[in-house]
């Protein structure tokens, strides 16, 4: 990706003004969504676990032992999630496990669609051998594969992570949005608030067009609102429920507008099609 390349080693400023002018002329408003999204767990579930009702997505992120134990976890996250988008497990896991004698990928996903998915939880590009083929087996399968996202901190390979997602989002019209920074941070050497936001500032860059994303329950309302003056234009998993005893990260729809208002945009609630 050649347009990129001088960028990778552009001071900080220089490159959150060109990612930010980016935004503006490409999405050309001043909106931020924000999606409402209740994540449950293995636990959770096994206990009979409830949705906010103020949810615009359902999430379970870790995938079971067994194939039927999955399948049994879709089928009770449906149900409970009513009209509510059901996005469950990483794609990446779904491969391994297939690979490890689950059976093929397109009848993992078909019986996990049959469940009642309608997307993975995570589409990590980093841990994907191709990803262009893991979003086609997700459409064969009956998912609705709406966001692409990253799994590890990447350092010498942000151009190519960054130039393979864009060749699919032009290929595939369904995939909106993309989330740049990792889902897990290395314990020995953490990204930093630096790193996090240059590489929204490369996504953007790259990405003109798609809506690129920060996670406000990873990354907390600090990064989040730096974040969107460097190209980001959407909050992902924002808390459906308002429980203050879950800490900073979890905070309430008041504290998100008013950090986006405080950034210069203006927030409006996203509701995912599907």
């Amino acid at each position: 990706m050649t347009d990129l390349q001088p960028w990778l080693e552009a001071d900080i400023l220089s490159l959150g003004v060109a990612a930010d002018e980016v935004r503006r002329r490409t999405l050309g408003s001043a909106t931020v969504t924000y999606l409402r999204v209740h994540v449950v767990t293995a636990a959770h579930l096994a206990i009979g676990a409830t949705v906010p009702e103020a949810a615009a997505e359902v999430r379970v992120h870790e995938l079971p032992a067994t194939l039927d134990q999955a399948c049994a976890q879709v089928r009770f996250l449906h149900a409970i999630a009513g009209r509510r988008r059901v996005a469950a497990f990483s794609m990446a896991d779904i491969e391994e496990r297939a690979a490890g004698g689950w059976g093929t990928v397109a009848n993992v996903l078909q019986a996990l669609v049959a469940a009642g998915i309608d997307d993975v939880a995570e589409l990590p590009v980093d841990r994907l051998a191709d990803l262009s083929a893991s979003v086609a087996a997700l459409r064969r399968a009956g998912a609705d594969p709406q966001r692409v996202t990253l799994s590890h901190a990447i350092t010498d390979r942000k151009l190519q992570i960054i130039e393979t997602v864009r060749e699919v989002f032009a290929a595939v019209s369904s995939l909106r949005r993309f989330s740049p920074l990792p889902r897990v941070a290395p314990a020995d050497k953490p990204t930093t608030g630096y790193d996090d936001v240059r590489m929204v500032a490369l996504a953007r860059l790259g990405l003109a067009a798609a809506s690129i994303e920060v996670d406000w329950s990873l990354y907390g309302p600090k990064l989040a609102q730096v974040a969107l003056t460097f190209g980001a234009d959407h909050l992902d998993a924002v808390s459906a429920g308002d429980d203050t005893t879950l800490g900073p990260r979890r905070s309430t729809i008041e504290d998100v507008e008013r950090n986006v208002k405080a950034a210069g945009f203006v927030p409006q609630e996203y509701s995912p099609v599907g």
